[in-house]
């Protein structure tokens, strides 16, 4: 069953194609129209593959575990488009992406380690040295590592 994942990208290929002619000449979307075309795409072939996958394997995602980084990504998402929004016709488009983006990342590591999302493994993975011990170890005191 190699193929499957050939097919179920086509499957959202098809589904991506067809939506983005349709969904650009809605007038409030233009544009952005194939930008959701594209997103629901890949999702359409993301969810079929994860079908098949627990329909073939029983392999299965634990959900309660991959939430907690989606909620964080939810967050920073809101965060960012706060950001944007308040600080553009002040500061102008590239500064305003710019400090949107890092205070994102920020907003997201924090977030991360808020809800619980972030392991000591994790963190020893980065091989930061001594720097990334003094990292873990305040944060292991702060009890943001699971």
């Amino acid at each position: 069953k190699t193929y499957l994942p050939a097919v179920h990208l086509l499957v959202g290929v098809l589904f991506k194609s067809y939506l983005s002619y349709w969904l650009v000449t809605w007038p409030f979307l233009g544009i952005n129209g194939a930008a959701l075309a594209t997103v629901v795409g890949f999702g359409t072939a993301f969810w079929l593959n994860y079908r098949a996958l627990r329909k073939l394997t029983g392999f299965g995602v634990a959900w309660s575990f991959a939430g907690r980084p989606a909620l964080a990504a939810a967050i920073m998402a809101a965060v960012v488009y706060w950001v944007y929004g308040e600080l553009v016709a002040l500061l102008g488009n590239n500064v305003t992406c710019l400090l949107a983006v890092g205070v994102g990342g920020l907003t997201y590591a924090v977030g991360l380690l808020a809800l619980g999302a972030v392991e000591t493994g994790d963190l020893q993975q980065l091989h930061g040295g001594p720097f990334m011990s003094k990292i873990i170890r305040a944060l292991e005191k702060l009890r943001l590592l699971r």
